[in-house]
């Protein structure tokens, strides 16, 4: 959640720690590049996206996904969460009425990169509460996930970095990996950054801690990802009365980049 500000002072502080942030991400960026293997377009003919909460895919690699739509790939995304914990004591925003707007905005979003609204899968586990799931619960949406893997047919899945600074996030790796476990289903596997991209140190760790890092030129899909991720309007956006939007200001543009990378055990 973003830090709430209020006065001139730590308003000034953040974009202080907004320029630094940058300005590492930016060296980062370039670190990466170096390293990189383009990824070949005909990589991926069939692919099956996960997402932590209705966003993720859009901010992480859905320049990718409006690339590989367009040459004619198979697109599905599964939504893990339903979105209802981004605004925890809103006073008009009920979380039922966030989980309707959140997968109303994934929708536009997917329209938008080319992926039709028939291989959306919203499983509708309950958004916060991921690490404190019963085994019952737990079971279930392993389940759900092994039988998407199993009808895709997908031949790459894409996941969220298994250290990307959320819990939520990391839960949901650990779960896909079980769910892939049990569909016995051999599947190569790339992981996309949202949260640690934002963040400079969880960003070098992916740079240092994978064998493979593959680089996914945008070119005029770019400028679509950025509409894409406008769709998310209840995240990038303030809902009055709150002041301020749920991600930390900057965030957004830090995803609006000529490339994506994805990282490779």
């Amino acid at each position: 959640m973003p830090e709430r500000v209020s006065t001139a002072g730590s308003n000034e502080a953040i974009g202080v720690r907004l320029r630094i942030r940058r300005a590492l991400n930016d060296i980062l960026y370039g670190i990466l590049k170096i390293r990189a293997r383009p990824m070949p377009r005909n990589a991926i003919r069939s692919l099956l996206l996960v997402a932590p909460h209705p966003d993720d895919e859009t901010f992480g690699c859905g320049g990718t996904v409006a690339v590989l739509s367009e040459a004619g790939a198979e697109v599905r995304v599964i939504f893990v969460t339903d979105g209802s914990g981004s605004h925890p004591g809103h006073p008009t925003l009920t979380p039922s009425g966030l989980a309707v707007l959140r997968k109303a905005e994934a929708r536009r979003s997917l329209a938008i990169l080319g992926v039709p609204v028939e291989r959306l899968n919203f499983l509708d586990a309950p958004d916060g509460k991921m690490k404190d799931l019963s085994k019952e619960q737990i079971d279930e949406l392993v389940h759900a996930i092994a039988a998407c893997l199993r009808h895709s047919g997908a031949t790459t899945l894409l996941l969220p970095c298994r250290n990307d600074g959320s819990s939520e996030h990391e839960a949901v790796f650990r779960l896909t990996q079980m769910a892939v476990m049990e569909s016995g289903i051999a599947i190569r596997i790339l992981e996309y950054p949202v949260w640690s991209w934002w963040s400079p140190r969880l960003r070098l760790r992916c740079v240092a801690s994978y064998g493979k890092v593959w680089r996914s030129p945008l070119g005029s899909k770019r400028s679509t990802k950025v509409a894409a991720m406008a769709a998310y309007n209840s995240q990038l956006r303030p809902i009055p009365p709150q002041p301020d939007p749920v991600l930390p200001r900057g965030f957004g543009a830090s995803f609006d980049n000529s490339d994506e990378f994805f990282f490779e055990r």
